[in-house]
């Protein structure tokens, strides 16, 4: 029997969200959620997320102390996520699959069948662990080979100086012993088994979890590295059970019930951007 557990990463307008949990609770009678909603958003809102949810037994919001900024480029994106895997394990919930959504995803597919295909891919991590020719625009290797202290969208200046300084100085850091840094979408499938071994991993590995505190992006490479890392390379389907996709200058998509074709629906269950 597939087991389900959502990690929704949330922030912003409600509504997308309150709509993306009902959908999942009433197509699937056993699958849980987890909601990180960022701690920059508006406090009312999450007082009203929480005030919503509090009576649903199968619905887990992260308490404040729990919440991070999410900034996007920065480490907050994984650490929020570190932090709805800690609470999952802490709690021992029942699962045997692990799904990372943001809360603007939405199933385009019945959940039913993600649970049957699940069940006959058993042995596989649907995430995505590619090289750097991955990333559509702007820099690749230096994502993790300089240290990027500053947000380039709140400190755009900083940040381009921090890192010519360092290149001009030729301070260009080796990659952990071992590791092959990989790279794909944030948004992944995994199994009970391979999550438990992350979790594992990190605690005992906080160099690792240092180094990538000033990767650029990390939210791309953090996941899709260790899981590289720790799992045999046939388990790892290499591509994700959501669509996405970026537009001409490396933003993600939006899409609406028109834009949703039967192909997009062969391969995938839900999709990054709806509206």
């Amino acid at each position: 029997m597939v087991k389900i557990i959502y990690i929704l990463m949330c922030h912003g307008p409600l509504e997308s969200i309150f709509s993306l949990v009902d959908t999942i609770l009433e197509a699937d009678d056993s699958a849980e959620i987890i909601i990180h909603y960022d701690n920059q958003s508006d406090p009312a809102d999450y007082n009203l997320l929480l005030s919503k949810f509090n009576d649903f037994p199968r619905c887990h919001t992260l308490k404040s102390e729990e919440r991070v900024n999410g900034y996007w480029g920065t480490f907050g994106l994984v650490q929020a996520v570190l932090n709805a895997l800690r609470f999952l394990t802490s709690r021992s919930f029942n699962f045997t699959h692990c799904y990372l959504l943001s809360g603007s995803c939405f199933p385009i597919r019945p959940l039913s069948e993600l649970k049957h295909f699940l069940y006959s891919n058993a042995n596989k991590e649907f995430i995505e662990c590619q090289d750097t020719t991955w990333i559509f625009d702007g820099i690749r290797e230096d994502r993790y080979r300089y240290r990027h202290f500053f947000s380039k969208r709140r400190n755009p200046k900083l940040f381009r100086l921090c890192y010519l300084i360092q290149k001009k100085l030729l301070l260009r850091r080796n990659i952990l012993d071992g590791f092959e840094i990989k790279f794909g979408s944030q948004w992944w499938c995994l199994s009970r088994a391979t999550i438990l071994r992350l979790i594992d991993f990190i605690e005992e590995r906080q160099g690792v979890v240092k180094f990538f505190r000033t990767v650029w992006i990390p939210d791309e490479c953090f996941f899709q590295t260790l899981v590289y890392h720790l799992c045999h390379h046939n388990n790892i389907a290499n591509r994700s059970l959501t669509y996405y996709e970026f537009d001409s200058t490396g933003k993600p998509k939006c899409f609406t019930n028109c834009d949703i074709t039967d192909e997009m629906k062969t391969t995938h269950f839900f999709v990054r951007k709806y509206r």
